[in-house]
C-alpha cells in the first residue's frame, strides 16, 4: 500500500510516497527531521537548500562506506569458504 510523508522542514513541507511499511515510513522522517534539526542548531544561518545539500552528502557518503564494508566482508566470507573446501 502507498504511503505519504509528509516532511516539514524550516518553513517548507515536503509530500512523498512510498510503497514500504509504516513504521519505515516513520523512521525515514524520524531520521531526516531529526538530521535537519541537527543541522540547523548548528548553523542557524544556512538555508533550506544548504542544509539538504548537507544531508544529501552525508547520505552518500554514508552509503559508499556502507558498500565498502559490504565488499570487505563479502572478500573475507568469499576467502573463508575457499579455505573449506
Amino acid at each position: 500500500m502507498k504511503r505519504t510523508l509528509v516532511l516539514k522542514l524550516g518553513d517548507k513541507s515536503y509530500e512523498l510516497s512510498a510503497d514500504v511499511p509504516e513504521e519505515f515510513v516513520l523512521a525515514v522522517v524520524n531520521r531526516i527531521q531529526n538530521q535537519f534539526a541537527q543541522i540547523k542548531n548548528n548553523s542557524s544561518d544556512a538555508s533550506i537548500d544548504e542544509i539538504l545539500v548537507v544531508m544529501l552528502a552525508n547520505s552518500v557518503l554514508n552509503e559508499i562506506q556502507y558498500e565498502e564494508t559490504i565488499s570487505k566482508i563479502t572478500n573475507k566470507l568469499k576467502a573463508f569458504m575457499n579455505l573449506k573446501r
